[in-house]
């Protein structure tokens, strides 16, 4: 029987118009083919076998080229729109991004494009020029998206925004120089980026959660379906109690799948926190305590067929109300959250609205040790669980100054 002949191996980026392959000859040694406009351009050895690595270089040629970008040895001045739009699309090709941090990306491209100009030779970009633009966004000047604000419509904002801003020109300059090669030196390496004097990190207190929680049932959504609209009573109290229970963020909370429960774990049961939802992308389980239980029984969840009455077809325990087929949206719950708030005629924490049950959560383990905390709740780095969720409260404070521990010889 005649054998099959093996297929060699390659791997192609972009559109037709600009086109970058690579692929292996005899001996496994790789090679890399640039076409534009269907026409050969270049043919190189890319002199290693590591298809990996020849992955990645193809990427960021294709990004060069598609950008009318040369290579470095034939490289003229690079504009700071070229550098950030190819920036921008390379976190699109990561598989690892969140759709939120694609979405901050490509805002803040923008920012930085009416800043400093998009026409800019982003080789000559100084520093000074760099914190001249945070000035004007932290005076409200301009609005996220570098437009001018009226004088009297200005509203400055906080360091944390700008922050975040000049996080993601960092980023992009280190790329251009160190993945890219789009530039020969990174004229911001200096750049620093001032942290907040006083930052905003509310607690939501158990008092809190009683007055909210009194009064969630009376939060209703809005079902759509067969041209038809029926107010029915929302998930806020469900998902009132998960949060305040495990202390874990809201969108995760929203994304729960029946598969991540694991509800024979005695005593309470327990659920795997998938990495899809978690902020350093990692799978995590812990156990729950008889609140959160008591919550996953309400919302019709059966240890036997684990269905729910509402929308059996659904894999999630909060199917958005327009399309089960999504679970409910962060938004939305905190919509509800407000709404529930208000009926409880509490003042809205400043800065915070779910998150405040997060920090909540860890000020009220804190007495425990911070190994034992960071892995129910879900924290990688011990010390922001401390620094940034740990937070002061009157009891503790006084018991500081009242019941100190006498030293004696």
């Amino acid at each position: 029987m005649k054998r099959k002949a093996r297929k060699a191996w390659s791997k192609s980026f972009g559109p037709y118009g600009c086109r970058v392959r690579v692929f292996a000859r005899v001996g496994g040694m790789l090679y890399m083919e640039t076409r534009v406009r269907g026409k050969p351009l270049e043919i190189k050895s890319l002199e290693h076998r590591d298809r990996g690595q020849a992955v990645e270089q193809a990427k960021e040629r294709q990004a060069q080229e598609a950008l009318h970008i040369a290579p470095p040895a034939k490289r003229d001045a690079v504009t700071l729109g070229a550098l950030l739009d190819a920036y921008e699309a390379r976190q699109k090709e990561r598989t690892d991004l969140r759709p939120s941090a694609a979405a901050d990306t490509a805002r803040a491209v923008t920012y930085w494009k009416a800043a400093l100009g998009a026409a800019t030779d982003a080789a000559r970009v100084t520093l000074d020029a760099v914190e001249r633009a945070c000035e004007r966004r932290r005076t409200g000047a301009v609005n996220a998206r570098g437009e001018a604000v009226e004088a009297d419509k200005r509203r400055p904002v906080r360091a944390r925004a700008v922050g975040a801003d000049l996080e993601m020109l960092r980023a992009a300059y280190r790329w251009a120089v160190i993945k890219a090669r789009l530039l020969p030196a990174n004229p911001i390496a200096g750049l620093e980026i001032a942290e907040e004097a006083n930052p905003r990190r509310p607690v939501a207190t158990a008092d809190r959660y009683d007055a909210t929680r009194a009064v969630a049932d009376r939060v209703t959504m809005e079902l759509r379906g067969d041209g038809k609209r029926l107010e029915v009573p929302s998930y806020l109290p469900e998902l009132l109690d998960l949060a305040y229970a495990t202390g874990r963020r809201i969108s995760a909370i929203c994304a729960l799948r029946y598969s991540d429960l694991r509800l024979d774990v005695q005593p309470f049961g327990a659920i795997c926190w998938p990495a899809n939802t978690d902020k350093m992308g990692k799978e995590r389980t812990a156990q729950i305590d008889e609140r959160a239980r008591k919550a996953l029984d309400r919302i019709g969840v059966d240890l036997e067929l684990g269905l729910r009455a509402r929308w059996p077809e659904s894999p999630f325990l909060f199917p958005s109300p327009r399309n089960p087929a999504h679970p409910v949206s962060k938004d939305l719950a905190s919509d509800w959250l407000e709404r529930a708030e208000t009926l409880a005629k509490l003042t809205k924490l400043d800065g915070s609205l779910w998150h405040a049950y997060r920090r909540g959560w860890a000020t009220a383990r804190k007495h425990y040790p911070a190994a034992d905390v960071a892995k129910a709740g879900g924290w990688d780095n011990r010390e922001t669980l401390e620094r940034i969720y740990n937070q002061a409260d009157p009891a503790t404070t006084l018991d500081v100054i009242l019941k100190p521990r006498e030293l004696r010889a």
